[in-house]
């Protein structure tokens, strides 16, 4: 398994690997299954996730897992914070409500120093619980440049990953509304 940045030309195969791997997470789960979502065709499902997957990749240093079977697991880096809140991204056209809410909440959350934020990650279904994204976590925080690492959890199970590479619940969890899933504020200090 290897850890690499993807290539501008990959851009449909990162959708689609966003698309599957992040089609049961919780909070990906949560935006697309809101009313306005739920009751559209499929197709305007995909056109949001690639929305949301081109602007993240705009702003974002993406990584890949792979292998001779092909991708595994994504992450989306970007430098945040050095004023304001870590900056809140531009909306594309179309962002679902839910979107919209998340990224106030998390944009609100965020520290106001530099760090690196980790704004999305996942592994694809049959290939967790086997190390992905820890090689995803410990392939961007070998060179963090000084900075420190901050992301929101957003499963015990993550959480306790995180954990295990340094990170530490920081602030008060963060509660998704109409019945959404709770998120938990983690930061790894700065290593020299």
């Amino acid at each position: 398994m290897q850890v690499r940045k993807a290539l501008q030309d990959e851009s449909d195969a990162v959708v689609d690997l966003v698309r599957r791997a992040a089609a049961d997470e919780v909070v990906t789960a949560w935006v697309l299954d809101s009313d306005e979502v739920r009751n559209a065709d499929r197709t305007l499902t995909d056109e949001i996730i690639r929305t949301l997957v081109d602007e993240q990749a705009r702003r974002c240093e993406v990584l890949v897992a792979e292998d001779e079977r092909g991708f595994a697991g994504y992450a989306f880096w970007t430098e945040a914070g050095g004023g304001t809140a870590g900056g809140e991204p531009p909306r594309p056209d179309g962002t679902p409500p839910r979107a919209e809410a998340l990224f106030t909440l998390l944009t609100a959350a965020r520290p106001t120093f530099p760090h690196l934020y980790l704004a999305a990650t996942a592994v694809l279904p049959e290939r967790r619980g086997q190390g992905v994204g820890g090689l995803l976590l410990a392939h961007r925080l070998a060179d963090t440049a000084g900075l420190p690492c901050y992301l929101e959890a957003s499963t015990t199970r993550s959480a306790a990953l995180y954990a295990r590479h340094g990170f530490a619940h920081a602030g008060r969890p963060i509660e998704l509304p109409e019945n959404g899933p709770t998120l938990f504020p983690m930061l790894r200090p700065a290593t020299t």
